[in-house]
């Protein structure tokens, strides 16, 4: 059958295309952080490849009634759902067990990955409810279970540094309405607005 024929070349392709993709990512430097770091560039090609797949293919191939997005979809969720789970699944051991050198390069490079990752929710409009519901990578967030308070508790050190960095620093000013407030009060408040912001992150809906 022609259309069984072309729906396993363009499964293929996609498995290949990913391939070397790790290849060319291959960190030159061994590290963890290394390694997550490469993950995100493969993510992001990923995505914006199922972007495309959507946008532009799928159209191509309409006129044949191949399903072109739909089979590189399933391709591209499987090869990058497996290689990124093995990867965390190994990074979590070591996260649990507190034995990483780079944690916090690892703990800033696995966040910029969730975030990417979830980037693929913009393709479920294209997709058969069967297809969304058998997709492992919209089940992404299970996949950073271990990772989440270990970045909570990154965000505090990192704000209550800067906190005490601006007590440090501070200083009375005058506004026009007459009372007075201190910049380290500002930054207090944009610090409680910039943890909201990355709580709203951690939201997903399947």
């Amino acid at each position: 059958d022609f259309k069984i024929f072309v729906s396993n070349a363009i499964s293929e392709s996609a498995r290949l295309w990913f391939s070397q993709l790790c290849l060319v990512n291959t960190p030159i430097t061994e590290s963890d952080s290394n390694e997550f770091l490469s993950f995100v560039d493969i993510a992001y090609s990923c995505i914006a490849e199922l972007y495309t797949a959507r946008d532009f293919y799928d159209t191509v191939f309409q006129g044949e009634d191949i399903p072109f997005f739909q089979v590189t979809f399933q391709a591209l969720d499987r090869e990058l759902s497996s290689a990124v789970t093995s990867h965390l699944a190994t990074v979590s051991k070591l996260l649990n067990a507190e034995d990483l050198t780079d944690l916090t390069a690892v703990l800033q490079a696995s966040f910029e990955l969730y975030l990417y990752l979830n980037k693929a929710l913009g393709v479920k409009n294209k997709l058969t409810q069967s297809l969304i519901d058998e997709a492992k990578i919209f089940h992404m967030h299970e996949w950073f279970e271990d990772f989440v308070s270990p970045w909570i508790e990154l965000a505090f050190k990192k704000e209550q540094t800067r906190i005490n960095r601006s007590l440090v620093l501070d200083k009375v000013e005058e506004t026009e309405d007459a009372p007075k407030q201190s910049n380290s009060s500002l930054d207090m408040s944009e610090l409680i607005s910039q943890a909201s912001r990355s709580l709203s992150f951690f939201y997903y809906t399947v």
